[in-house]
């Protein structure tokens, strides 16, 4: 290490969700005790509907006793006006417990809302227009949260084999030479416990939320909107994982496999991968975590984000995975070794004025509109860059383009 110079270790990035937008939220406080937070300002959008996830992906019974799922497949079951037209289902990721969650998820569906509400490519689906039906899981993603049984085992598992003081002389390059003996052991244990404690485990809590809960609610959804009288609209369902909640909608849509290994797929209209957490390879034929999507289970447009100025895939998502050998998040580099399409968004819309097609899976470059914002606070702007800031018009109104396609 050159004199002079120190180097600052900080062992965990919250992946959080909230304070994204906060200047510009109007919904209600969340409480624990009301899993329904309202949206203010937009007709026909809210309210939004947090049905809170155990670590085993169950859905966890309301105090009462109540699952809040059923009167959410009551609610796209009634008749009365307004009519739902469509089903947003949205997963946030790492470091969310349900206050931040319904706090992130309000930040996010307010833009949401106050965008989509005056897309033309929306409000002139007849018959009835967009009517959506919000929903938000939440599902167990703190840091300190005790771990499963499984868990347990997967990480003793890992502890083992995993080589933390490769992945710490990657990180550091040549200054890792110059390290001390103890130094040295003192940063590869810290890899270890971000790594195999603080996110590994959750990659996996995340992938089962979605096989359970995620997977089994779908369904309920969408068998109950075919099952609609006839003079109703069909239903559109759009998925959105932010971070490691997009492995929560990738397993959603795949499901658990079956005795032969094969994914038992539920088709989407749209499934939106914002500044996710997920292997760049995870598409590829035949080894990729997710091999298959789009084509297999989504009707419209699948599109990832990706912002070159995203710290926390760049730098901790890197130290969690031990991903030293190129292998990026889709957050960073987008799609790789998978058929894809690229587009360019800035705060004027995306480049090139083409139409979106549906079936096609998207790269969508959007560094300029997901960019980094100093004034949420130092410690934030420079561990997380622009994960969380998610927000911006430009970029919700790209997505409800997209989300358009299918109808």
């Amino acid at each position: 290490m050159r004199p002079g110079r120190r180097r600052h270790f900080v062992p965990v990035a919250s992946f959080r969700l909230t304070n994204v937008a906060q200047a510009t939220v109007a919904v209600s406080s969340p409480s624990p005790n009301m899993p329904i937070r309202q949206l203010h300002g937009v007709d026909g959008w809210g309210p939004i509907h947090i049905i809170q996830v155990d670590n085993h992906g169950d859905e966890r019974e309301e105090p009462n006793g109540t699952l809040l799922s059923d009167l959410v497949v009551e609610r796209l079951r009634s008749t009365s006006a307004p009519v739902i037209t469509d089903v947003i289902l949205a997963f946030h990721g790492y470091d969310n417990d349900a206050a931040s969650a319904s706090s992130g998820y309000g930040a996010w569906m307010d833009a949401m809302a106050r965008t989509w509400s005056k897309l033309d490519s929306l409000r002139r689906t007849p018959p009835v227009g967009f009517v959506p039906l919000l929903i938000g899981i939440a599902w167990p993603s703190m840091f300190l949260d005790p771990p499963t049984s499984s868990e347990a085992v997967h990480t003793a598992t890992e502890v083992a084999t995993r080589d933390f003081d490769g992945a710490a002389a990657k990180y550091f390059g040549p200054d890792w030479t110059s390290f001390s003996q103890d130094t040295r052991d003192s940063v590869a244990l810290t890899f270890n416990v971000v790594s195999t404690f603080g996110f590994s485990r959750f990659v996996r809590r995340a992938q089962e939320v979605g096989k359970k809960c995620g997977y089994q609610l779908l369904g309920r959804l969408q068998r109950e909107a075919t099952d609609r009288p006839g003079q109703l609209p069909p239903v559109g369902f759009h998925l959105f994982g932010h971070s490691l909640g997009a492995h929560v909608a990738l397993s959603t849509v795949r499901g658990p496999q079956g005795d032969g290994g094969d994914p038992h797929w539920r088709e989407v209209d749209s499934l939106f991968l914002v500044q996710a957490a997920v292997r760049a390879d995870c598409f590829a034929s035949p080894h990729g975590l997710y091999t298959g999507l789009p084509e297999a289970a989504v009707k419209g447009v699948t599109v990832v984000t990706r912002s070159r100025s995203d710290r926390a895939l760049k730098v901790m998502y890197r130290i969690a995975e031990g991903e030293w050998d190129g292998q990026l998040a889709l957050g960073v580099v987008g799609v790789k070794n998978a058929p894809c399409y690229g587009v360019m968004l800035s705060p004027y819309g995306p480049s090139g004025g083409h139409a979106l097609v549906r079936g096609r899976l998207y790269n969508a470059e959007a560094s300029q509109v997901i960019e980094s914002d100093i004034a949420a606070g130092i410690r934030r702007w420079a561990l997380l860059g622009s994960h969380t800031n998610i927000t911006s018009p430009a970029l919700m109104r790209f997505l409800g383009e997209a989300a358009a396609v299918a109808r």
